[in-house]
């Protein structure tokens, strides 16, 4: 009997080991076989990249008449073109739509204009504005909404140029149309101090802006990512981001 126990307890004993080491090599090919960095949570890879940023940030910024550069034209015409009076104030509607090569845009803001005087000589044009944008590339499309701040100084005829004081928010929906062709909702928001805009061409010369992007893709991962817009001149920028990628811009 004592030589039969022992027998029993040994059989018993080999199948618990033997369980075991194949429970740890059944672990050992899961760990294997997951991609790198996967720890089961969504990663960085999975979220958007700085190429579909840079669209947006571009089609923002530069791509129709609601963008950034061509507000910051359309409020600095209006301030040398004084269509509000010295010390006056203005509601006003800024819309259009149309199309740019293969590209296609629309918007529609509501605008308060203010000018501030001192001395009855004009110091400082104001517009503040929102309303609704949309528009088509065959890198991305969108819809959303914007709202801003353009401050201009330099009115006074013995100022060479004038200078620009922005913030420039927009916020809604873009499907990339290159690339893994992904879907996301942001928001960008570009704020500079003293850009320098020449009176006659009405053109940023000069200056830098900075540029904060925030939002989720359509699987719910969020993404943020700063960047520097660089005005060169001559309608050209570089933004780069804060991982150092760099991509230059035309307009």
């Amino acid at each position: 009997m004592r030589k039969h126990t022992n027998t029993l307890r040994t059989n018993k004993f080999s199948a618990v080991l033997i369980a075991a080491m194949l429970l740890l090599a059944a672990a050992a090919c899961r760990k294997e076989n997951l991609p790198a960095n996967n720890t089961g949570t969504t990663t960085s890879s999975e979220t958007v990249s700085d190429e579909d940023a840079a669209d947006a940030i571009t089609e923002a910024m530069t791509g129709q008449k609601a963008g950034m550069t061509d507000q910051a034209t359309e409020q600095t015409t209006m301030a040398k073109s004084s269509v509000v009076p010295c010390g006056g104030e203005k509601d006003t509607v800024l819309g259009g739509a149309g199309t740019y090569g293969p590209a296609s845009y629309d918007y529609l803001y509501h605008a308060h204009l203010a000018v501030i005087c001192t001395l009855g000589i004009p110091s400082k044009f104001t517009g503040t504005f929102s309303g609704n944008t949309s528009y088509s590339t065959t890198r991305m499309s969108s819809d959303d909404s914007c709202s801003g701040e353009f401050v201009v100084t330099g009115l006074a005829p013995t100022s060479d140029v004038y200078k620009l004081n922005l913030n420039y928010v927009r916020q809604g929906s873009q499907q990339s149309n290159v690339r893994k062709k992904a879907s996301f909702t942001s928001t960008i928001t570009i704020t500079g101090t003293d850009i320098i805009v020449d009176k006659t061409t009405l053109l940023i010369t000069t200056g830098t802006a900075s540029v904060v992007m925030t939002g989720a893709t359509s699987t719910g991962a969020t993404f943020s990512k700063t960047a520097t817009l660089t005005f060169t001149g001559s309608k050209t920028a570089t933004l780069t981001f804060g991982s150092g990628a760099s991509y230059p811009l035309s307009w």
